[in-house]
């Protein structure tokens, strides 16, 4: 563990298991990996206690075994998310992944439905998603180049 400032984000005792469901292990390998990446970057210690909270919480969870896998994903989503909202810190790709589908829906169904109505087909509104999608790539990529530049990107990928 790598200390800052006297707190230290703690280790997930959980690890993957052959005998355990592949979910679960697939979840508990996300798990690891972010709290890795975290690890990696300064943070201050109320955000330190805050992921260190809900690493401790599954540690010592007493629910059963089939509720395991369920409390895991939740933990990571959690985490996750709280550290995309209130640590602006985001995984590799993140606003790549976002931005696809907002460019397809933003860009791309306007620009299809001005060439279905001036062509007058709508079967041209197909083509807008398509032209769109580009489009949110390249925003995406300089918003993660970006993020990147600014110290903000977890050497993580989801």
């Amino acid at each position: 563990m790598r200390q800052i400032n006297s707190v230290m984000i703690i280790d997930l005792t959980l690890d993957t298991d052959k005998n355990r469901p592949e979910k679960l292990n697939k979840t508990l390998d996300r798990l690891h990996r972010l709290l890795a990446a975290l690890r990696k970057k300064e943070i201050e210690p109320a955000h330190e206690e805050v992921i260190n909270t809900a690493v401790h919480s599954l540690n010592h969870f007493h629910g059963t075994a089939a509720d395991l896998p369920e409390q895991a994903n939740l933990t990571y989503k959690r985490i996750y998310d709280y550290v995309i909202k209130e640590m602006n810190l985001v995984p590799k790709g993140h606003y790549q992944t976002m931005w696809l589908a907002l460019g397809m829906v933003l860009f791309g169904l306007p620009f299809g439905m001005i060439m279905g109505l001036s062509l007058d087909n709508m079967a041209f509104l197909g083509l807008g998603p398509a032209m769109g999608l580009p489009i949110g790539i390249a925003i995406g990529q300089s918003k993660d180049k970006q993020a990147e530049e600014e110290g903000r990107q977890l050497d993580f990928s989801p």
